[in-house]
């Protein structure tokens, strides 16, 4: 995280939680992702509050890791641990994100009529650091949060499976070396097979079960 600037992040931190607060938690809004189909290396990522776009980032795959995978990984850990602010933070070549989710438990505004119920939702945020420290946020629905996020990355991985250019587009700057741990043994390397195993690898990545049980139980509900 060395190319943020500190400064500028918890600055814009402590503004987003002032302003959260002072709205008192009601103007819930609808987050939608969309993920472009990968371009050498790149995926363009763009965020939507209430159908408004808020932010168009590029993912870098060139690391060897796969940032649309480590938001299905971080969202996993929202589910698992939704008590505590989970973070995740993609280098993207010099153009460095932050994302940030958080559930807040707090009483209601009326709490005569809600019988003293406690009402939940979630804060989810978006650190540009390349942009002069924007950060980006809304109050939003958990439920639909992570369902939202989860269906994006799912038509994504359902896009891959029909591209012919996903292996060597994505698949193959982030697995390529797993792919030919596969065959070192083997002198003379089949391409074919090696795109066909790289592509099955980003497909299994790009798959929760824990986040499909979670959507299945709250639907039930």
């Amino acid at each position: 995280m060395k190319d943020l600037v500190p400064y500028s992040w918890l600055q814009k931190r402590a503004e987003m939680y002032s302003s959260v607060s002072e709205s008192g938690f009601s103007d819930l809004k609808r987050i939608d992702f969309h993920f472009n189909d990968p371009e050498a290396g790149w995926v363009d990522m763009t965020v939507c509050f209430d159908g408004v776009v808020v932010a168009e980032i590029s993912l870098s795959g060139v690391w060897g890791r796969d940032p649309v995978a480590d938001l299905l990984i971080w969202t996993e850990n929202c589910i698992h641990s939704p008590e505590v602010p989970h973070y995740l933070y993609h280098d993207g070549e010099r153009d460095d994100f932050v994302f940030h989710f958080e559930s807040f438990i707090f009483p209601p505004v009326e709490p005569k009529l809600e019988n003293g119920h406690f009402c939940e939702a979630g804060l989810f945020s978006l650190f540009l650091g390349n942009n002069n420290g924007k950060l980006v946020y809304a109050v939003c629905d958990i439920q639909d949060f992570r369902t939202n996020l989860y269906n994006a990355i799912h038509a994504f991985a359902e896009r891959q499976k029909i591209n012919v250019n996903a292996v060597r587009d994505w698949a193959w700057y982030i697995y390529d070396q797993k792919v030919l741990n596969r065959y070192k043994e083997n002198e003379k390397c089949d391409d074919e097979k090696d795109e066909e195993l790289a592509r099955k690898m980003m497909l299994r990545h790009l798959k929760s079960s824990k986040i499909e049980k979670y959507i299945q139980k709250n639907m039930k509900q």
